[in-house]
């Protein structure tokens, strides 16, 4: 009996310090730099929310096509929002958890911020946003994601392009089944 006991505490204890052992610590670029997915989204998707704008929503699932066009009070935003602010980085845990990259168009007029992530297990891989250089107006975000399960991997691909188009790709990967996949589009008609 009091060498099963000593065996568990022994065990407990490793348990415990490989639990607290030292944090892996990243050296990306600064908090401070990551974009904010919500307040983008308050800022250029919330005054579309109500009268008078209308859409037209696609849905693709697994081959299968649907369309209609819906007044904004009946677009369910909360669904197509939830996997933009999933995947925001604007989050103290995912400090120095990317690389930026900056590129600037003079041409255009435009720049384009590229996160990657350093840890492959943070949930957004790579992020990209254009903005307009002159007042900095979001033209375009960009997200690949990917939230992995005990059981399924859920992939996404996200696009938002200003006062244009709303897609959300999902992928649904199960073991020993078929991939499902599902296209929603949401296209600003006025």
């Amino acid at each position: 009996m009091y060498k099963l006991n000593s065996i568990t505490l022994f065990l407990l204890l490793t348990l415990f310090v490989s639990a607290c052992g030292t944090k892996k610590v990243y050296d990306g670029d600064s908090l401070m730099n990551y974009p904010d997915v919500a307040m983008i989204f308050k800022e250029n998707v919330e005054p579309y929310q109500t009268a008078p704008y209308t859409f037209k929503l696609m849905t693709i699932e697994n081959g299968k096509k649907d369309s209609g066009f819906l007044k904004a009070k009946d677009v369910d935003w909360d669904a197509l929002k939830a996997p933009f602010l999933k995947a925001n980085l604007h989050q103290r845990k995912l400090d120095k958890h990317y690389n930026i990259n900056v590129f600037i168009d003079t041409i255009y007029n435009k720049m384009t911020l590229l996160l990657t992530a350093i840890d492959p297990k943070d949930i957004t891989a790579k992020m990209s946003i254009t903005a307009k250089t002159s007042d900095n107006k979001i033209m375009t975000l960009y997200a690949e994601t990917r939230d992995a399960g005990f059981f399924a991997t859920t992939e996404y691909k996200l696009l938002f392009v200003n006062k244009k188009t709303l897609q959300v790709q999902e992928t649904k990967k199960y073991p020993f089944m078929d991939t499902k996949r599902k296209v929603q589009t949401l296209t600003f008609l006025n």
